[in-house]
C-alpha cells in the first residue's frame, strides 16, 4: 500500500493516530460533532512534526453499520455520508493544519469499502520507519494479568493479542485487537505508545 509520503523517508517524524471517538461527541446524533478543546490538548501534546491521521469516531462507525460497510469491497450507496465526512474532515483541518490523513470509505464505482484510520496510520509508520502514537480514551493494552501496556515495540504485537484481556468490540474495524493485528500484520517494528489525555 502506497500512500505517496516519500518527504517522510527524508525527515523523522511521528505519526499519531487520532481516534475518532476521542475527538467529537460520542453522543451527539447526525453529523459528528468536533470537540475543539479536547482536538486542542491533543495538538498540543504530539510531538512537534508529526503527521495526524484521524479516525471518525462513532459517528463514522455507527452509519458504517447502518449502511452495511465493511473493510470489504461492497456495492453500497454512500454519497450523503461521504458528503458528511468531507464537511468533518474540513473542520478538523482548519484546526489541525493541512499534515492530515483520514480513515474513511473508499469508492470504486457503485462498490465502497472502509479505509481504517489504524491501517493508514500503521502503513505510514512502517513504510517511514518512524514511531506511532495512539491518542484514545484508553491508556494502553489491558493484559490478563491486570497490568497495562502503554508502549511496546511492533514486535510484541504477537505476545500482546495472546495474552490481552478481551475486552467488547464496538467500532468496525477491530477495536484495540484490530489496531494490534494490523501491527503485526504489516510486521512494523518500531515504538508504539498509547496516549490517554482525556482529563485534560
Amino acid at each position: 500500500m502506497d500512500f505517496g509520503y516519500i518527504f517522510l523517508k527524508w525527515s523523522k517524524m511521528t505519526v499519531c493516530k487520532i481516534g475518532g471517538s476521542v475527538i467529537t461527541n460520542k453522543h451527539s446524533s447526525g453529523s459528528p460533532k468536533l470537540d475543539v478543546d479536547m482536538l486542542k490538548a491533543i495538538l498540543k501534546d504530539a510531538p512537534e512534526d508529526s503527521l495526524l491521521v484521524f479516525g471518525t469516531g462513532s459517528f463514522g462507525h455507527d452509519k458504517a453499520r447502518e449502511l452495511g460497510l465493511t473493510e470489504e469491497w461492497s456495492e453500497v450507496e454512500c454519497e450523503d455520508f461521504l458528503d458528511e465526512l468531507e464537511s468533518y474532515y474540513a473542520e478538523v483541518r482548519e484546526l489541525a493544519g493541512e499534515l492530515c490523513e483520514f480513515g474513511g470509505v473508499a469508492v470504486d464505482g457503485k462498490r465502497a469499502k472502509i479505509i481504517s484510520s489504524d491501517l493508514i496510520a500503521t502503513q505510514i509508520a512502517h513504510d517511514s520507519g518512524d514511531d506511532l502514537y495512539f491518542y484514545s480514551d484508553i491508556d494502553g493494552v489491558h493484559m490478563q494479568d491486570g497490568t497495562v501496556v502503554s508502549e511496546f515495540g511492533g514486535g510484541e504485537a504477537v505476545r500482546l493479542i495472546e495474552n490481552m484481556e478481551q475486552m467488547p468490540v464496538t467500532d468496525m474495524t477491530g477495536g484495540l485487537r484490530g489496531k494490534l493485528e494490523k501491527i503485526r500484520d504489516i510486521g512494523f517494528q518500531n515504538q508504539v505508545r498509547f496516549r490517554n489525555i482525556a482529563g485534560h
